[in-house]
């Protein structure tokens, strides 16, 4: 049983390490051929571009490559098939006219304006460069905080794969 357990945990862990690092997805996903305003969607080409999505998204596929390859290091051989995947789906260049899309369909034409004149700025910039970093300590905080816990999570876990009584097998 402690294998399982652990196993679970693990997984938990995992999972919200990954879901800390990336937002929640929509309850329900828009039709990528949902109309959107032609300005906006400019607009938000031009941000993704003031943003340096290109290179965001660059530290994206190598982060997600290294994570593959330290779980699992015996893959190591094949990191750049890997690399060369993750960039083919979730590369700019792969995402980025959805991506584009999406902004567009959450943000007018002037509102994404503004958001680009803020980018421009002295304090714009720093929070286009210091963001990531942010976002690392919000992780490692968060796993900090699972991990002070983690007999918290175990009794949960344990308690939810526990055989319960009215799922004991029917004597014949």
């Amino acid at each position: 049983m402690k294998l399982p357990v652990t196993l679970t945990l693990a997984t938990l862990i995992s999972l919200g390490s990954l879901w800390a690092e990336q937002p929640a997805a929509p309850a329900a996903p828009q039709a990528q051929s949902a109309s959107v305003d032609p300005a906006a969607l400019s607009e938000a080409k031009k941000l993704l571009q003031e943003m340096d999505f290109k290179t965001v998204y660059k530290k994206i596929v190598d982060q997600a490559t290294e994570n593959v390859i330290r779980r699992q290091p015996r893959l190591a051989s094949v990191k750049d098939k890997i690399r060369a995947f993750y960039e083919k789906y979730i590369g700019f260049d792969a995402i980025k006219d959805d991506l584009a899309r999406i902004y567009a369909r959450n943000f007018t034409a002037k509102e994404l304006q503004d958001i680009e004149a803020f980018y421009k700025t002295p304090t714009g910039k720093k929070a286009l460069s210091i963001t990531p970093k942010i976002m690392a300590q919000g992780r490692q905080l968060g796993m900090q905080k699972i991990i002070a816990h983690i007999d918290e999570l175990k009794s949960i876990v344990m308690e939810a794969m526990a055989p319960k009584a009215s799922q004991a097998p029917a004597k014949k």
